[in-house]
């Protein structure tokens, strides 16, 4: 168990643990632009994984897939996403956790919207 000081301060520390200098990280686009922040600082280069408007903004795993290479540490996830709002459904996350399996690749999961997601 590990107590941080607010998401952001958690978001670091999990991108810190996981990547190096010149390693990267696979984040959401459109996304939260702390993301790009929290990589630039600690040397890491970010990939994007595209959000496909046309399906409630949901990853596009092709997009996902095609960002990942041997310096590849994490993927994070936004759900629901800042700022485009979606929530994904349970058979996306499902998708999502098995394109992560594959990859052989951990989730960062930022879920600090989740008991703000209305109806």
């Amino acid at each position: 168990v590990l107590i941080t000081s607010g998401c952001s301060h958690a978001l670091d520390l999990a991108v810190g643990v996981l990547a190096n200098p010149g390693d990267n990280i696979i984040i959401p686009r459109p996304g939260f632009a702390l993301y790009s922040m929290i990589c630039s600082f600690r040397g890491i280069e970010v990939k994007f994984m595209d959000l496909d408007p046309e399906k409630g903004w949901e990853v596009n795993i092709s997009s996902l897939k095609r960002a990942v290479n041997e310096r590849t540490k994490a993927i994070l996830v936004n759900n629901p996403s800042n700022p485009c709002g979606s929530v994904y459904s349970k058979s996306h996350c499902e998708e999502l956790l098995e394109a992560a399996k594959q990859l052989q690749l951990p989730i960062i999961a930022d879920e600090i919207y989740s008991e703000m997601a209305f109806d």
